[in-house]
């Protein structure tokens, strides 16, 4: 865009009326004068696709559904008495004295399973566990859980016990540990938090594509929700991801994948069964696309819109490349040999459930 057009356009903008809600200039709209009250039980009725046209189509809206997105992430952290309260950093930085949001943020971890999915599809029940994925161990995260009235229930840290802690036996090579905590909670019972601390060469996001569906490939941080295969997850509709070493094609008994089928989910064993005639590898949905976060094909609504929200200083997640462990259920290449990998960089690459190199 030349200088020219640039300083035109931003005139434009200036010459239209400034709006101190979303603070940004735009021409006034009935749409916008509707009570957030009203717009918060339109946005329950709205799936992914329509709600990412509708942060597409004004800074406003971007931010209506911002906004509604945020409260729900803190309603379900309420549900674990983890509300998240006014953020205040004394000179001596303490975790505790963080919101739980800017906590998540801060410590680049990231809340995954069944909860992100219950805030697209708020007719799910809560789940009975919160799981957090973190970084580079999990011991700042039982901290703040701590100062919150959680106690530490269990530690495992042997790789079998991990998995079987995870309800997933393919979960355990990336995890360094998991600590399983618990607190009773007014008026729900006990709620349990499962802290699971990735190693050191893996990032929170790169074990999320571990996960044994795409459905369960959708997250919550302190800055936003994100998803990483949106198509799938509007469609509700899950790959299963399972490794090709499996001594036979009968899938294993997963609890969270019969859960997610009891709700309503269609969770298939390879993507030609609802998908078959989509273009191999550059539809971003192919279990044999190579895939990088950020980007353009994941869905995120930013929390960063959203005014008031006082953040700590945030270390990253990290970009993340991967290819599913279920590509070789793909028939567009007629393959067996196209192993799963994620990593931050490409030389650091991890085979997913295969000892032979990447393809």
């Amino acid at each position: 865009m030349s200088d020219a057009l640039y300083v035109r356009r931003i005139r434009g903008l200036v010459d239209q009326p400034w709006c101190e809600w979303c603070e940004f200039y735009h021409k006034p709209c009935p749409a916008y004068d509707v009570d957030h009250d009203i717009w918060d039980e339109i946005l329950r009725y709205l799936g992914m696709a329509d709600l990412a046209r509708l942060q597409l189509a004004s800074a406003h809206f971007g931010l209506i559904v911002a906004e509604k997105t945020s409260r729900d992430c803190e309603s379900l952290l309420s549900a674990f008495g983890l509300s998240d309260g006014a953020v205040t950093v004394d000179e001596e930085f303490d975790a505790s004295g963080l919101g739980i949001m800017a906590s998540l943020e801060y410590h680049s971890s990231i809340i995954v399973g069944m909860a992100p999915l219950r805030i697209l599809y708020p007719q799910l029940p809560m789940p009975k566990r919160l799981d957090i994925f973190c970084s580079w161990g999990n011991r700042e995260m039982a901290y703040v859980l701590e100062a919150r009235g959680y106690r530490r229930k269990a530690v495992i840290t042997h790789k079998f016990n991990i998995a079987d802690s995870m309800g997933y036996r393919f979960f355990g090579e990336n995890v360094q540990d998991v600590i399983l905590m618990e607190k009773e909670v007014q008026d729900a019972g006990v709620k349990e938090v499962l802290l699971v601390g990735c190693k050191g060469h893996v990032s929170p996001v790169s074990l999320l594509t571990e996960s044994p569906c795409t459905l369960l490939m959708n997250f919550i941080t302190g800055d936003g929700f994100y998803s990483l295969y949106p198509r799938l997850t509007a469609d509700a509709v899950g790959l299963f991801n399972i490794p090709y070493h499996e001594p036979t094609l009968v899938l294993p008994r997963i609890p969270i994948i019969e859960t997610l089928r009891a709700a309503g989910f269609k969770v298939y064993k390879s993507v030609e069964e609802g998908y078959p005639n989509h273009r191999c590898t550059s539809w971003s949905s192919c279990p044999l696309a190579i895939r990088s976060f950020p980007s353009p094909a994941d869905f995120a609504i930013e929390f960063n819109l959203v005014g008031g929200n006082r953040r700590a200083e945030a270390t990253t997640i990290g970009e993340v490349f991967w290819r599913l462990k279920c590509g070789w259920s793909c028939g567009g290449l007629r393959t067996r040999y196209y192993s799963g990998f994620h990593s931050g960089t490409w030389t650091g690459a991890i085979v997913q459930g295969l000892s032979h190199g990447i393809s």
